[in-house]
């Protein structure tokens, strides 16, 4: 078999391996449902991040996980997920390396937080209880790594879409937005009612948002 052809069947086994990854990892279907967030504690700390980044910080998650078999136990009986909390739009703001986020643990229901609490403050992280809350949400099959990056990108642009077109039912619901990472999948998820002012867990000033020199 001549070179040529090799090359040509590679790059047909390519295309048919890009073809298939496309349409069951990154295209998949993205549908919204009403459902609630049950209560919890949510163990975070408060930083400054360009969203595009968060990767390393979910890496820094899975290490302590890693290490601690109570909370690889959380989190295989799916009582625990990793959990960020975005406040900012990073197209819309003058330095996006100054969005604001809160990233963690989230534990629910509350009382098996109690065996991990200690070990989590020693890691540096904050506690705050989060009551049932009513969401906006989709969610991403967690296939590999990468579907964080993809998941992301397919659904913050529709859940976006989707407030714009139901602004009258859900008003002020763009922020904060919270991505909650289970084993199985990815919820992305905008937190309704009064409730929302739970997650308002930032200390950090809002960015300037773009066109502005100052933070305000």
């Amino acid at each position: 078999m001549s070179l040529v052809v090799w090359i040509i069947a590679g790059v047909a086994l390519l295309a048919a391996f890009l073809y298939w990854y496309i349409k069951t990892r990154v295209m998949q279907d993205v549908r919204f449902t009403e459902e609630v967030i049950k209560a919890g504690v949510f163990f975070y700390k408060d930083i400054k991040v360009h969203y595009h980044h968060m990767l390393p910080e979910y890496n820094k998650l899975d290490a302590i996980t890693a290490k601690s078999p109570e909370l690889s136990a959380l989190e295989r009986d799916g009582k625990m997920c990793k959990m960020s909390v975005f406040f900012d739009n990073p197209g819309q703001t003058a330095d996006p390396t100054q969005c604001r986020a809160c990233e963690g643990y989230y534990i629910s229901p509350k009382e098996e937080a109690h065996a991990v609490e200690a070990q989590l403050k020693a890691v540096g992280l904050e506690r705050a209880e989060i009551p049932e809350c009513r969401t906006v949400r989709t969610e991403i099959k967690r296939m590999d790594r990468f579907s964080a990056v993809f998941g992301a990108m397919r659904a913050y642009p529709s859940l976006f879409r989707h407030l714009a077109a139901n602004k009258e039912k859900y008003q002020n619901a763009y922020t904060p937005v919270v991505e909650m990472h289970f084993l199985p999948a990815i919820v992305y998820a905008a937190p309704l009612g009064e409730e929302k002012k739970a997650f308002q867990l930032t200390r950090h000033p809002t960015p300037a948002p773009k066109g502005k020199a100052k933070t305000e």
